[in-house]
């Protein structure tokens, strides 16, 4: 099946500007010169600590995107071939400013730029020659990050992909949040190439285990099982065999040989997609447009006051369902701080009591306890809150994608509604289509217990010199019950914090998400109404006319759309 040819697509585009509104207009303008550079877009996507970056140096050659062990990609980086090597960065205002490529990490990174507070729209990197040619290659922030604004920026590069490279990790394999992610990218892109990263933390038997349930859940046909950090170690070593045994040498094979075939078809494809996808709303405005017109026309006016009416509840369904959210968020929240009160309740009387065990065996030496009731206690404090993170952390995954699952209902409720009333009221057929809502992850994270219970080395030092024996022992062993009980307090206060911070960031940018969805069903919409409102005062001919050239518009349109989704055998 041959793709659209390139010099019809990019006419096809103009025409469709002739139908969009000032952001339309902008996204075709886009539109058009991608397809002019004749380049690929390849996006590194999936969630937050996947190894995306990594993944993507691998596939370079060389360390160029910032990684780490928390969230570090903040900001989309684009990598293109050129010279002199550089970045490229646009801010907010309409700068554009050239930096050294060492700087990357300034503009980019949660750490450099917190919050996006340098205004940053998006970064370029200019690279002496790509591995992969015909393409640029697209660092994105993880979705479910727990930063809500890398999120953002994750979801506005994916409406401009050709071809993702969707980065899961083999341990753990997949979450129910990443498949419906997935789902959304499949539908996006032209190609994806599924990559089950950091497989070099388990044996074979585990990596093919996690391959055969990934191949389950998502249906992909083709697995690419790599381990990014040894591809991208090898890479630089100059070493072949690790680089192909790491599993980044067969899919640099995979997407090079894409690339090569199907390169300029995906491109046009990809792009014939995009304006369809932008029409398929123009058309549904025309359509509410001409019904509301052919209402007034024959004296309907209240069908259409009552489709207005019938319109607005849609602003009430977002209320409601912010509303909802922001309950679950607080009731969490309130379940949360009470089980951390009692848990600190628990664990303290659990640690005096192992304490108590410990110092009743331990030598009567005062340096002896540090190396044998010191260890033994962090341990229990660590292992303990641990277990209680842990489960609420799969507690609060639980409820989010109960909130989502909530949240994704009143959403198509609300577009069968639209789309019933449009139909009941006016005799309009329109189709809303909801873009799936991401299910949030909480993901995973590493929990500092430093300090440790701490050993008091001044007063030790006192003790040994000043203090009798009985005195000396009494003394470090009431510090010890001190310290462990402020440890347990600080220990499981961190992980509150932390589950805190993470739930009210999911919950933020749910309700952001679902605000986005609850306006782009019905703004277009209320617009057209209005300008069809506008002519009630016309007489029978004017009304006879609009109609007419409103049904002329509607066949043009659809005729656009032909030439855009038709392919030549």
């Amino acid at each position: 099946m041959l793709g659209i040819d390139r010099s019809v697509l990019d006419d096809r585009l103009r025409e469709a500007a002739a139908w969009s509104d000032e952001r339309g207009v902008a996204d075709l303008v886009e539109l058009r010169r991608r397809l002019a550079a004749a380049t690929v877009r390849i996006l590194l996507t999936g969630e937050a600590k996947r190894g995306k970056s990594t993944l993507g140096n691998a596939l370079l050659g060389r360390e160029v995107l910032p990684s780490g062990v928390r969230p570090v990609t903040a900001i989309a980086t684009t990598v293109v071939a050129g010279l002199p090597e550089r970045l490229v960065v646009r801010h907010c205002d309409g700068r554009e400013v050239e930096h050294p490529l060492e700087e990357l990490a300034d503009f980019v990174t949660e750490r450099s730029n917190p919050t996006n507070t340098r205004g940053v729209t998006s970064v370029e990197v200019v690279l002496e020659g790509l591995p992969l040619s015909g393409c640029v290659l697209v660092d994105t922030p993880g979705v479910g990050s727990v930063f809500a604004h890398n999120t953002e920026h994750a979801q506005q590069a994916m409406a401009a992909m050709d071809v993702a490279v969707f980065v899961l990790t083999a341990d753990p394999p997949i979450s129910d949040s990443e498949r419906q992610l997935l789902e959304v990218v499949g539908a996006r892109s032209v190609a994806t190439f599924v990559v089950l990263n950091k497989a070099d933390r388990l044996s074979p038997e585990e990596l093919d285990d996690a391959r055969s349930f990934v191949t389950e859940v998502t249906g992909a046909e083709d697995i690419f099982v790599c381990s990014a950090r040894d591809g991208l170690a090898a890479r630089m070593a100059r070493d072949d065999s690790g680089f192909a045994e790491s599993g980044v040498a067969a899919l640099l094979e995979a997407i090079t040989a894409r690339l090569r075939t199907r390169g300029q078809h995906d491109l046009t494809e990809s792009i014939a997609r995009s304006a369809d996808r932008m029409l398929e709303a123009t058309t549904d405005r025309l359509r509410l447009t001409r019904a509301a017109v052919e209402a007034v026309a024959q004296d309907r006016r209240r069908d259409v006051d009552l489709f207005v009416a019938e319109l607005a509840q849609v602003d009430v369904g977002d209320q409601q369902a912010q509303a909802s959210a922001s309950w679950e968020r607080d009731r969490l929240r309130r379940r949360l701080d009470d089980e951390a009160a009692q848990q600190v309740l628990v664990l303290t009387s659990q640690t005096r009591a192992r304490l108590t065990a410990l110092l009743a065996h331990a030598s009567t030496s005062t340096v002896d306890l540090e190396s044998t009731v010191r260890p033994e206690l962090t341990e229990l404090i660590a292992t303990e809150v641990e277990q209680w993170r842990t489960q609420w952390l799969r507690d609060l995954q639980q409820a989010l994608d109960g909130l989502a699952t909530r949240q994704q209902s009143a959403l198509d409720q609300a577009a069968d509604t639209v789309a019933a009333s449009a139909l009941r009221l006016l005799g309009a057929r329109l189709r809303p289509v909801i873009t799936p809502l991401p299910v949030p992850d909480v993901g995973r994270f590493s929990f500092d217990f430093s300090p440790a219970v701490g050993w008091n080395t001044a007063l030790v030092e006192q003790s040994r010199r000043l203090l009798p024996a009985p005195w000396r022992r009494r003394t470090v062993e009431q510090s010890l019950y001190a310290e462990a009980e402020v440890l347990v307090d600080r220990q499981v206060g961190r992980a509150r914090s932390d589950l805190q911070r993470r739930l009210e960031a999911a919950v933020r940018e749910q309700s952001q998400e679902m605000g986005t969805r609850f306006r782009e069903l019905h703004e277009g919409l209320a617009d057209a109404l209005t300008a069809a409102t506008r002519l009630e005062s016309d007489d029978s001919a004017e009304q006879a006319a609009h109609l007419a050239a409103l049904d002329d518009r509607l066949g043009e349109l659809a005729g656009l759309r032909r030439t855009l989704t038709e392919r030549e055998k």
